[in-house]
């Protein structure tokens, strides 16, 4: 039976002990005295921050094979040495068409919330809670006109019910 996780030279990826937290493969004392079972083992991987002098980021990898380890090294290695790709894919918006939940992200980007700088409005607050009470009208007229807002998709306005809603104006 293997007393520890396969593991082969790589610079910046090592076996590692969750219990005794300490590097498992080599020929140190800490790696000899290690008893603890191969389940608590896992891949550590350890890269520099480019331009840091030397400050560096640590990850405890999911992989339970020395191949799959490697692979998910790599990917950690790429975020580390380009940080700003990954912050660009993190932006990204989860897609809703649900009414309710379009008109309160519209209140949140009035508000700057989640925004990037460039594109920051600078609402007053008098401005916001003047739009905030309208929306909030509109959906309580909804309402009362049969509409569920838990499900009701921004597509369901159409020009019929926007002219009983300035009716109701």
């Amino acid at each position: 039976m293997r007393k520890s996780l396969e593991y082969q030279k790589l610079n910046g990826l090592f076996v590692f002990c969750n219990k005794c937290r300490s590097d498992v493969n080599g020929k140190s004392k800490t790696a000899k005295s290690c008893n603890h079972p191969i389940e608590s083992q896992s891949y550590k991987a350890i890269v520099r921050i480019p331009n840091s002098g030397y400050d560096r980021k640590t990850k405890i990898l999911n992989a339970r094979n020395f191949e799959d380890a490697v692979l998910e090294f790599v990917n950690f290695k790429k975020e580390v040495k380009n940080p700003f790709i990954n912050s660009i894919k993190t932006i990204k918006p989860a897609k809703t068409n649900l009414l309710i939940e379009l008109m309160s992200k519209y209140i949140d980007f009035m508000n700057d919330e989640k925004v990037p700088h460039h594109m920051k409005k600078y609402l007053t607050k008098s401005h916001i809670k003047t739009t905030t009470v309208f929306l909030q009208d509109f959906a309580k007229f909804l309402k009362t006109n049969g509409f569920n807002l838990k499900t009701t998709e921004l597509r369901a306005i159409i020009d019929p019910i926007v002219g009983k809603y300035c009716e109701y104006l």
